[in-house]
């Protein structure tokens, strides 16, 4: 593979992969696809999903060639294995590789962005990983996959507004709001809900337990005229719930 994996030289991530396939699965024959209008939501029966996110990468504007680099790239892949009993199976790979525009050129086009030799290994190990837990069953261990390394420093924020993945609410630099609205998945939603639900459990756990420490340790002093309870953050909450227990 060459130094850099941008969108010139995919076809050597596809050779890659192949040859990664073949390591793990060779009665098997694999490929790699890559589109830009593969859709992160609608999942065809029979096909998985898996996204890899926070990856560097580096851009160049085609129009002023300013260069920039990111640790917000977002890869995402479709798999699907047609197995068959008589004869070789097949298995597919749609990939969408998410882009981002220059700042500085007013009609700016997305480009793709460029990774390194080792950016691009990494990535399709895990996607390999990740083919043979969903088609094949196969366990893996979650230290058997890379996480992302920012090869480079990089200033200032992430650009939403001219980054593609932001825009179609799938970089994880977006609010979890969006998220949550733009999720299809019952599974992602059931995490999300999960998560709000647990905030609000401590929430409230922390409202009664400010209840009951006024009742047994304050039981002739009226809330209101506590100035230390007056410091606690859910005090206008507390002051209303006392109110209606008559403490």
């Amino acid at each position: 593979m060459s130094r850099r994996g941008g969108c010139d030289n995919l076809q050597s991530w596809k050779e890659r992969f192949v040859q990664l396939m073949e390591k793990h699965k060779p009665q098997d024959k694999w490929v790699l696809d890559s589109s830009t209008d593969l859709s992160a939501t609608d999942l065809p029966s029979g096909w998985y999903k898996y996204e890899q996110s926070h990856l560097f990468a580096r851009f160049e504007c085609s129009y002023c060639s300013k260069k920039w680099k990111s640790i917000q790239v977002v890869i995402h892949f479709h798999m699907h294995l047609d197995k068959r009993r008589w004869s070789q199976s097949q298995g597919q790979v749609k990939m969408r590789i998410f882009r981002q525009k220059c700042q500085k050129c007013k009609n700016a086009k997305y480009e793709m962005p460029v990774f390194s030799e080792e950016a691009v290994e990494k990535l399709l190990q895990n996607l390999t990983l990740k083919i043979l837990k969903k088609c094949y069953g196969e366990s893996s261990k979650s230290n058997q996959f890379f996480k992302p390394v920012a090869e480079e420093e990089v200033e200032g924020p992430h650009d939403r507004r001219n980054c593609e993945a932001c825009q179609e609410g799938m970089c994880e630099a977006v609010s979890l709001y969006v998220r949550m609205c733009q999720a299809t998945q019952w599974e992602e939603k059931q995490k999300i809900l999960g998560f709000l639900l647990v905030v609000l459990m401590i929430f409230l756990f922390f409202c009664a337990a400010s209840l009951l420490a006024c009742k047994l340790f304050l039981p002739f002093c009226s809330f209101n005229q506590c100035s230390w309870l007056q410091s606690f953050p859910v005090t206008n909450i507390i002051i209303k719930l006392s109110a209606g227990l008559n403490l």
